[in-house]
């Protein structure tokens, strides 16, 4: 058997080495523990070159993000390198944020091909083995997880002082993260030292780590090399915050004459907003161009509730509360039923539907008497499947309306290079950012906030605000928001308000405008020509009242009616589906349905949290999860 799975590892591994064609043969590490708690190691790494990655030799990273505090900042010292038994250059060493990387070889001279090379790195690690109150231990990645290249023999010895008290080990192999021996790492336990041998090869991005725990006695706790405990993180803790401190201190002096750069940007940016809201007051209002506004009593002739808010809003509106509107305007027309858990058709009927409400019931899949579309919550797939339904909504009233609104493009261009020139002046002042690449930030900004205004000022206020945060000034950074606030108003008003209605536009402005006039009115027989209440009327204008977030208006005016006309016979049809199983609450309507849009509002706007955490532990591990590791190449 042990046969059988030896050449069926040698078959699997030549057939990955034909198709990488370069691959480690042997990889075999030497780890020693000193007594002071430092590692001095040497690894013997055997490759096969065929030009195509090794071409003058190969490199080899480690990681820093995981160095302890107490560590130096690179704690790979003396490293050196040979190839067949030679010494070989290092060409040059590449230090990251959170790595380092050595190329070993000449930048000028390339290896013959076809071949086999042995290097032999040396390196010692600055104080590697973790001290906890109850144990020593050594976490190591021995096996180095982001070596491009497959292995085919993976050996290593971790010898360590005769006096330490060995405990026993943990042992990680495979992916990065593996939990378990996944490669089967034959582990054998001797007298000072633990070898580890592989059955099977290694691929490109696996690893071995180890955990090799020791009595508590092996070290001697000091300043510089302490026990991981709560004393220590509170010691760390406290040396942040010290260094912050001084941090703090060293800035006050450039941060009184920054401020005054901070005042003058937000001075401009002001001076700018006031500018454009002249200039939006003079031409830009829709009143310039809508006919004198008069009580409108009955809907607006081929205006459905969903034009209605993309008309008052002039299309800048949520796809969520589209489909919300769409709903509500159903159910008055007795098609569906509303609860907080779902939505159900109880009409076959669809005549009085609108187009778009006829496709939204067909994007539900409320075809005909009975059909249920159930409420998620807590789901991604829900949320961007009613977005979805949302945005072909838009796009109907967009259809609808798209022809009655104009942008006055003269003026919209004039201010847009105004305020990229003073932008651009001011943050070159604020943060050295070239004029040209200003331009180019603003006119980013300029297209989203044309195609998408609300979302692209709200993106935009959270990125600048968390760059500024890092000012570490109360007054600089409110100061600077402040001015930044300015700029996106103005950048908003511009984009989205520097536009009027045609003549057909503002007449269909002034019917809506006169309609949201009439549901406002604080009691009913104090406009001219105004209509007896009625149960029909009060149906067929809720969806717009709705629209226009004036529903509890609307239903408190009839309160005194609703009961009455949902009894009476001749009424029932047009007031009863108020006080229907799903809508009632209390008798109270406008609860009810406010308990439908918050419960549907929240499972279609429902975003995944994310999730973190942290943690202080000396058990378990994984795969990659230790010290030193990183991995290699050729280049």
């Amino acid at each position: 058997m042990i046969r059988l799975i030896a050449a069926s590892s040698l078959l699997l591994f030549m057939a990955i080495a034909a198709n990488c064609e370069e691959y480690i043969d042997t990889y075999d590490i030497d780890i020693e523990i000193l007594e002071t708690g430092d590692l001095s190691i040497t690894e013997n790494i055997r490759v096969w070159a065929e030009g195509q990655d090794i071409k003058r030799g190969i490199y080899r990273w480690f990681p820093l993000q995981n160095v302890e505090a107490y560590q130096k900042n690179v704690p790979y010292l003396n490293l050196s390198v040979t190839r067949d038994g030679s010494d070989e250059a290092i060409a040059k060493i590449d230090t990251r944020f959170d790595s380092i990387v050595y190329y070993f070889g000449d930048t000028d001279v390339f290896l013959p091909t076809n071949k086999f090379y042995d290097y032999k790195i040396s390196y010692e690690v600055d104080k590697a083995v973790l001290q906890f109150d109850e144990s020593d231990q050594l976490y190591w990645n021995i096996i180095p997880a982001n070596w491009e290249f497959p292995i085919k023999n993976v050996s290593a010895k971790v010898r360590f002082p005769e006096n330490a008290e060995y405990t026993g080990y943990e042992i990680f192999s495979g992916k990065f993260g593996s939990e378990t021996n996944a490669l089967d790492v034959e582990v054998v336990e001797n007298a000072g030292s633990i070898d580890f041998q592989s059955t099977q090869s290694f691929y490109a991005g696996t690893g071995l780590s180890a955990r090799i725990k020791f009595g508590p006695n092996l070290l001697s706790a000091a300043d510089d090399y302490p026990v991981l405990n709560d004393a220590y993180r509170a010691a760390l803790k406290e040396a942040e915050e010290q260094e912050r401190l001084a941090a703090l201190a060293a800035q006050e002096e450039y941060e009184r004459e920054y401020l005054k750069i901070c005042a003058i940007f937000a001075g401009v940016m002001f001076a700018f907003l006031m500018i454009v809201i002249i200039i939006w007051y003079r031409i830009g209002r829709a009143s310039n161009v809508m006919p004198t506004i008069y009580p409108q009593f009955y809907p607006p002739n081929a205006v459905s509730p969903l034009a209605a808010r993309f008309i008052l809003r002039q299309g800048n509106v949520d796809k969520s509360k589209m489909v919300t509107i769409a709903l509500v305007s159903l159910a008055s027309k007795q098609i569906v039923n509303l609860s907080e858990t779902s939505i159900e058709c109880v009409s076959n009927d669809f005549g009085s539907a609108t187009k778009g409400e006829k496709l939204l019931l067909k994007q539900m899949g409320l075809s005909k008497t009975g059909d249920v579309f159930d409420i998620i919550e807590d789901s991604k797939e829900f949320a961007l499947k009613v977005t979805a339904m949302g945005g072909l909504l838009v796009k109907f009233a967009e259809k609808e309306f798209s022809d009655n609104v104009k942008m006055n493009w003269p003026i919209v261009i004039g201010l847009l290079v105004a305020m990229i020139s003073a932008a651009s002046f001011s943050f070159n002042l604020l943060f050295s950012y070239p004029f040209l690449e200003m331009l180019i930030l603003f006119g980013f900004l300029a297209a989203g906030f044309y195609f998408s205004p609300v979302s692209t000022l709200i993106l935009s206020f959270i990125a600048f605000g968390s760059f500024v945060l890092g000012i570490n000034s109360i007054a600089q950074t409110i100061l600077i928001l402040l001015g930044f606030a300015a700029l996106a108003v103005s950048f908003y008003i511009i984009l989205t308000k520097m536009k009027n209605y045609t003549v057909e536009g503002g007449k269909i402005m002034s019917d809506i405008e006169g309609l949201k006039m009439y549901i406002k009115a604080a009691e009913h027989q104090t406009l001219k020509g105004e209509p007896e209440p009625s149960a029909k009327q009060f149906s067929s204008l809720y969806p717009y009242a709705f629209a226009m977030g004036l529903e509890t208006v609307w239903a408190d005016k009839f309160s005194a009616k609703l009961a009455q006309w949902a009894s009476a016979a001749d009424t029932r049809n047009h007031a009863y589906w108020y006080y229907s199983r799903h809508l009632m609450t209390d008798n109270n309507s406008s609860g009810s349905l406010s308990n439908f849009e918050t419960s549907f509002a929240g499972a279609a706007n429902y975003s995944p949290p994310s999730s973190s955490g942290s943690g202080f532990s000396f058990s378990g591990g994984s795969s990659g999860g230790g010290g030193g590791g990183g991995g290699g190449g050729g280049w």
